[in-house]
């Protein structure tokens, strides 16, 4: 993948980090950033399954030279378009809640650092 279509991904994920924050604001803990995420991820490697069974039924429909009806194909060819597509957006919502994480850590950290530095 080039990079710039990596940049609009960010910038995806950037946005979807908006609506995540509606509910999550800051991450109080580990255990719900991990939460959160591994929920989100799991939405992510369904639609990834159900992309590879799409794909195996294509394959399928691929070596038997005489059932390839175009319209079938179409079909099962929409089904992987439309599949790859929540699949992406159940991955940008992923990397949302990761990056949501990654700023409630900061987040955690500057409070445990002003904490110490109160308390020395």
């Amino acid at each position: 993948m080039n990079e710039a279509a990596k940049n609009e991904i960010r910038q995806l994920a950037d946005a979807e980090l908006e609506e995540v924050k509606k509910e999550f604001p800051t991450f109080s803990s580990c255990y719900e950033a991990y939460a959160a995420t591994k929920a989100a991820g799991e939405e992510a490697w369904n639609e990834a399954q159900a992309l590879d069974e799409y794909m195996e039924g294509i394959w399928t429909l691929t070596k038997k030279k005489e059932d390839q009806d175009p319209e079938v194909l179409h079909a099962a060819y929409t089904g992987i378009y439309r599949i790859a597509v929540d699949l992406a957006a159940a991955a940008t919502v992923c990397a949302a809640m990761a990056r949501n994480a990654i700023l409630s850590s900061e987040e955690m950290l500057l409070f445990e650092n002003e904490r110490t530095a109160e308390n020395e």
